[in-house]
């Protein structure tokens, strides 16, 4: 039985091979390290733990000790563009990104056993 909580470098990785267009892809502590904005590489992804919740479902299977989590993960998206401050001029690269990231994530299913598709 694994009690650990849920490792988001598996989404990392899975971002890092197909969401095409991002620099770097890293982690909640990679996030918690930029101290001002001009040191963020962009386009970048930061994948964040969010929220676990037992859902109070357990397996119909007889004898069995598993309880079914839901796991909730963020992914913050670093953009810059030098010309402007509304963000406007972003707002196609960043419906882009988030596109890439989308199709790299939904209905991907973690190697992890007993995982769920995304």
């Amino acid at each position: 039985m694994n009690f650990e909580p849920f490792d988001t470098s598996v989404i990392v990785r899975r971002l890092q091979a197909n969401a095409k267009g991002l620099h770097l892809v890293g982690s909640a502590a990679d996030y918690a390290a930029v101290k001002e904005l001009r040191s963020f590489r962009t386009p970048s992804a930061y994948v964040v733990f969010a929220d676990e919740e037992n859902t109070g479902t357990l397996p119909t299977t007889f004898c069995t000790v598993q309880v079914q989590t839901k796991v909730q993960f963020g992914v913050v998206l670093a953009l810059r563009h030098y010309s402007e401050q509304l963000g406007e001029q972003m707002q196609q690269e960043a419906r882009r990104l988030i596109g890439a990231s989308r199709i790299a994530l939904i209905g991907h299913k973690p190697a992890s056993q007993g995982a769920a598709p995304v």
